[in-house]
């Protein structure tokens, strides 16, 4: 049986903690291998204009060159539309050759609303959802995983861009070349 850690996200762009932190809570749960899911349009993120999928797709691989324990999944993507977890679940485990056990990192701020989630009792029948954590934070609903948070998001990254700003270190240079080269967030 194959261990699968899911983590799932626009990922525009994919930064450092996407993979030092999936890495270490991969390590952790003892997984075999972490699937990065390319959501097509999050139902809770409506607030910007996403970059097409090609650029974040191009920049998720960029991302994770040097990391031999992750793949990508298009699942989402090749579906279109709004993502909704619970299909891409079932979906991996029918496309699965061997059994699977799946386990989903969601983060505090998408704990705060996983009751909202489209059929999230189903979501938990199928896979282990753990926490990305904060410290000192807990949840009384999923399993926390212990691991020093790293103060970045993607919006955080996107507004530096738009303003002419440096991002050296909070993406890998690869990346950062990607959007300068293909002028996005400007």
């Amino acid at each position: 049986m194959t261990r699968i850690l899911v983590f799932g996200g626009t990922f525009d762009p994919p930064h450092i903690a996407h993979t030092s932190l999936v890495e270490e809570a991969m390590l952790h749960l003892e997984c075999d291998k972490v699937l990065f899911v390319i959501a097509a349009r999050s139902p809770f993120k409506k607030s910007h204009q996403q970059s097409s999928a090609q650029d974040r797709l191009a920049m998720l691989q960029l991302a994770i060159t040097n990391c031999q324990w992750a793949t990508i999944s298009t699942i989402e993507l090749d579906r279109g539309g709004t993502s909704y977890t619970i299909d891409t679940l079932e979906e991996l485990q029918q496309q699965s050759e061997e059994e699977v056990n799946l386990t989903l990192l969601i983060g505090e701020d998408q704990a705060a609303s996983f009751d909202q989630w489209h059929r999230n009792e189903d979501i938990q029948k199928i896979a282990h959802v753990v926490l990305l954590s904060r410290e000192g934070s807990f949840s009384d609903r999923f399993d926390c995983i212990p691991i020093e948070p790293i103060a970045l998001s993607s919006t955080e990254i996107r507004a530096l861009v738009q303003r002419g700003k440096s991002i050296d270190g909070l993406v890998i240079p690869s990346v950062a070349a990607y959007i300068d080269e293909h002028n996005l967030y400007k």
